[in-house]
């Protein structure tokens, strides 16, 4: 007997979430459950913050890097709060969420960053392999930042900085940008690296298993960028661009 044909996949309903993902660009949801290609690698990442130095934010644009999210959406989605987090616009739960990014598997994980909801993220970083300390490069650190560094030294999790919203320190001049502007960019960006290093070294011995030697620009355990405008960078890379806007001026 000839077999009967195979149904083609149905489309997402009018109006749907998913139908509306794939219009902004985002993958179907059963393409991403239906990638069969072995992962070349696999992590588990928290980020870790004060309140409102942009958590949930740099989560959206990661789910838009791995085409879980809609490009239109990053940013404000707040695609990670759910219920009642989304009903205050706070994050209230360690919420995970797993993203294919480079050929490799990583499980990112948004917590809290109120004080009263510190057990979530004490939970989480008990089970990630790493961490992102997320600071705001104008504000720096703050009082839960150094809980936040506290909790992963306790459990021996390697922090890489993260300062977030520098777009509110450069300068408005195009590049390349005057030395005397970059000079106080540069002792700002280094102001902020040398407290969170504070917060580390208050913690004696227990924080040597959290880090690889100080927090440096230079070293390469320090990004920064806008998770607003959707971009994160080493200071090498940022150096590169400035340099080769400077030649394209020249």
């Amino acid at each position: 007997p000839t077999p009967a044909p195979t149904p083609a996949p149905a489309s997402p309903p009018s109006g749907s979430p998913a139908e509306a993902d794939a219009q902004d660009g985002a993958p179907a949801h059963a393409d991403i459950l239906n990638a069969s290609d072995a992962p070349a690698w696999r992590r588990s990442v928290a980020i870790i913050a004060h309140v409102d130095h942009g958590k949930t934010t740099l989560a959206d644009r990661l789910l838009a890097a791995a085409g879980q999210l809609g490009e239109a959406k990053a940013g404000a989605a707040r695609a990670l709060d759910k219920g009642v987090a989304a009903e205050r616009g706070i994050t209230v739960r360690a919420t995970a969420v797993r993203l294919r990014l480079h050929g490799g598997d990583l499980s990112l994980v948004d917590c809290p960053g109120h004080a009263d909801l510190a057990g979530e993220s004490a939970a989480a970083l008990r089970l990630v392999d790493g961490a992102l300390l997320l600071v705001d490069a104008l504000e720096g650190p703050r009082a839960q930042t150094a809980a936040a560094v506290r909790m992963a030294a306790q459990e021996g999790v390697p922090l890489l900085l993260v300062l977030n919203k520098v777009d509110r320190l450069l300068p408005t001049e195009a590049p390349p940008i005057p030395s005397e502007a970059l000079s106080a960019l540069w002792a700002r960006l280094q102001a902020t690296v040398s407290a969170a290093n504070d917060a580390l070294e208050q913690l004696g011995a227990r924080a040597a298993r959290a880090r690889d030697g100080r927090f440096a620009l230079e070293a390469g355990n320090v990004l920064l960028g806008s998770g607003g405008q959707g971009w994160m960078a080493s200071l090498d890379a940022v150096a590169a661009l400035h340099g080769g806007a400077a030649e394209r001026r020249a």
